[in-house]
């Protein structure tokens, strides 16, 4: 239904005595997505340029377990303009895949350098 809101609580925990890390967190979406759902980022997380559906934040001094949520109110929106044409041509139903990562910062002094390793890893 249109502007009806759909749960969903993605998070990256860091647990305690984590070293100082840059951590991550790479959106993936199924081609049209966009034309059925919507979603905000919570708050803390900041866009890498350059990267497509890549988040990054830091992280210093985890004494206890630390929880970040990865959308603005844990949910999903169904967008207000989805009509029943839009979605009798839908083929596969529009999913989301979260992916978490984490670099010690005190190796890397730059965020980019960092997604850069994680790449390298990812891709090995």
């Amino acid at each position: 239904i249109p502007g009806n809101t759909v749960e969903k609580n993605p998070k990256v925990i860091v647990k305690s005595g984590s070293e100082d890390c840059w951590v991550f967190v790479k959106i993936e979406k199924t081609s049209g997505f966009d034309n059925y759902l919507e979603y905000k980022i919570e708050d803390g997380w900041t866009h890498l340029g350059g990267f497509d559906g890549v988040y990054y934040r830091t992280v210093v001094n985890a004494k206890t377990d630390v929880e970040f949520n990865v959308l603005k109110n844990n949910t999903v929106t169904v967008r207000d303009d989805l009509t029943e044409e839009k979605m009798s041509a839908i083929t596969s139903l529009p999913t989301m895949t979260f992916s978490a990562y984490a670099v010690q910062s005190h190796t890397v002094d730059d965020v980019v350098d960092a997604w850069i390793i994680v790449l390298g890893e990812v891709n090995e």
